[in-house]
């Protein structure tokens, strides 16, 4: 599963922010329904984030 092969080649660290109880709750249903932890459907999130805005920074 993709999932697993992320969690096992990127090296981690941990990251604590605030989130709206509302869209915490919209990432939990997309977690459950796409058989992914909270965790993976941040961390891809972020890297559509970051692909979509790095160029500001080149």
């Amino acid at each position: 599963m993709l999932q697993d092969n992320f969690h096992k080649t990127m090296s981690k660290e941990n990251i604590t922010f605030w989130i709206d109880s509302d869209r915490k709750a919209a990432l939990d249903a997309i977690a459950i329904h796409s058989n992914c932890d909270r965790s993976y459907i941040l961390n891809e999130a972020v890297a559509a984030y970051l692909e979509m805005y790095q160029w500001q920074t080149e």
